[in-house]
């Protein structure tokens, strides 16, 4: 902290973590998210990256993996499939929240179950 305020920087690194994608996502942004371009979730890795080289002072030529794991931080593409996984599995044990208990009820009485396989 220089003279009382926050850097450029720091106001970035402070902000940063609280936007949805590192904080609660809901449906919308989870499949936002989910569906974007692999060039942009690559663009947002770097991003990650930086801020992550950033908050513990490391050189641009470190490993990154090592310091996301020293920060406790999933890498984008993992924190998109962690909360899609956790917000199914959310609905299907809990019955929450219930506008998509009410789609997955839909949707599950509208699929024949699979049939039995049987082994060989």
């Amino acid at each position: 902290m220089k003279g009382g305020s926050y850097t450029y920087t720091e106001q970035i690194i402070i902000t940063v973590p609280s936007l949805p994608l590192w904080s609660t996502l809901n449906l919308t942004t989870v499949t936002l998210y989910y569906s974007l371009p692999k060039s942009q979730i690559n663009r947002l890795q770097q991003i990650q990256n930086c801020l992550a080289r950033n908050v513990v002072k490391a050189p641009k030529s470190s490993l990154v993996t090592p310091i996301l794991r020293s920060l406790h931080w999933l890498k984008i593409n993992e924190r998109i499939e962690y909360k899609l996984l956790s917000l199914t599995y959310k609905v299907l044990t809990t019955s929450q929240p219930d506008y998509l208990y009410n789609l997955y009820s839909l949707y599950s009485l509208q699929v024949e179950p699979a049939p039995h396989l049987l082994s060989p």
